[in-house]
């Protein structure tokens, strides 16, 4: 549901004027990721220390939990159309997309440009709470948000304040997966490459009405992969895990990110 619209003046003697709104909806499906690894008998003998046995079923249980991040990555690298208004998320209609390298001027332009959404003209007021940086920004990142004070080099005539207004306003994402390399969309494999001088600005999801990207699981599952064991038959000795994790996700509305190509 969108936000109702302005109050209108009452008629003395009147009905009050129906408030106006809206609605849209973005759809997805949760998927099942899924895959297994089997050690013929001979090899689990000749393991001496016990390595194939031991590390399996964890680094499969660590190999899901990498499927959430992929996931959510590849949504804001692919910037796929929204179902809504079929408009890429980030995108000059929606006036959340920008440029410039990451320094304290444009990320007060991208702060901006996420307080100033609006639904049918109502302002949000939004506040930018996470900065997302590739690990080749982390350190522009942490010297913008936690510098108590601001430094201008190499002109004279300028007058400002010294207080760095940025400190500690938002907290840091950093992630290569939105680096030079990207990250391999969990959906259909594609390799979704970010930058070295991209970065994200997003709102806390639910502060202020903010929806960022929706992550949904199969009912009953605990939010948790699945792991088995079982014992190979039939002519095969040996043991075998396997594991599955039902996951999917989508982003719900531009109003509440902010992209810049840094550049």
């Amino acid at each position: 549901m969108g936000k109702f619209g302005a109050l209108q003046r009452h008629v003395r003697g009147g009905k009050a004027e129906h408030l106006a709104t809206s609605d849209s909806k973005e759809s997805y499906k949760i998927a099942r990721y899924s895959g297994q690894f089997v050690v013929d008998e001979m090899d689990i003998i000749d393991d001496r220390f016990g390595a194939l046995e031991q590390s399996s079923p964890q680094d499969m249980g660590l190999s899901a939990a990498q499927l959430r991040p992929n996931l959510v990555y590849a949504i804001l690298l692919a910037n796929e159309n929204l179902d809504a208004d079929a408009t890429p998320l980030f995108d000059s209609d929606h006036a959340n997309e920008t440029s410039g390298a990451l320094a304290n001027g444009t990320l007060k332009t991208a702060l901006t440009l996420l307080a100033k959404q609006r639904i049918g003209g109502r302002p949000l007021n939004i506040r930018g709470r996470f900065l997302i940086v590739p690990q080749d920004l982390v350190w522009t990142a942490a010297e913008l948000m936690r510098s108590a004070q601001l430094v201008v080099a190499g002109n004279s005539d300028i007058v400002r304040g010294d207080a760095n207004v940025l400190q500690n306003l938002l907290e840091i994402r950093a992630d290569d997966r939105i680096g030079v390399t990207g990250v391999v969309d969990p959906r259909d494999g594609t390799v979704r490459a970010g930058s070295a001088t991209n970065y994200f600005l997003a709102a806390r999801p639910g502060e202020e009405g903010a929806k960022t990207i929706e992550v949904g699981y199969l009912r009953g599952t605990g939010r948790m992969p699945q792991v088995r064991s079982f014992l190979q038959q039939q002519g095969q000795w040996g043991v075998g895990w396997d594991v599955n994790m039902d996951i999917g996700a989508k982003a719900l509305d531009f109003r509440s990110m902010v992209y810049s190509t840094g550049q």
